[in-house]
């Protein structure tokens, strides 16, 4: 039989370790939430979160295209983070099976572009 300082002792080992598991998933959560869109000195575009390198494009190699109706509708995460108004990461439009690579912040102007093949949906950081 147990006695009630081993199931007390084995209750506080378990609401410490699961105490520990969610602070630590809420802050994987929190450190990737997209920081913000700029224009770095050296003209790249950078998109950058609260935690890890921003990704750098060069503005000069970036093609501009006007956003397909409906783009954004039917979405799936296939890779990376959604959280209330807050995107990042790659999406699939399960309607047309188009890839892309959101970052949305909830601001409503966005802009789409393609760079080295891959398609863009960014909030418009040239406002």
């Amino acid at each position: 039989m147990i006695s009630n300082q081993q199931s007390y002792s084995s209750m506080i080992a378990s609401i410490v370790l699961t105490a520990v598991i969610i602070i630590a998933s809420l802050t994987l959560v929190l450190f990737s939430f997209p920081k913000g869109i700029s224009v770095d000195k050296d003209n790249n575009l950078k998109l950058s979160t609260v935690l890890g390198k921003p990704m750098r494009i060069p503005v000069d190699s970036i093609e501009m295209i006007e956003m397909p109706e409906g783009l954004l509708s039917h979405l799936i995460r296939t890779n990376g983070m959604s959280m209330g108004k807050y995107d990042y990461g790659h999406y699939k439009n399960t309607k047309t099976g188009q890839k892309m690579f959101l970052y949305l912040t909830g601001k409503p102007e966005k802009v789409c572009f393609k760079y080295e093949g891959q398609l863009f949906v960014v909030d418009d950081w040239r406002q």
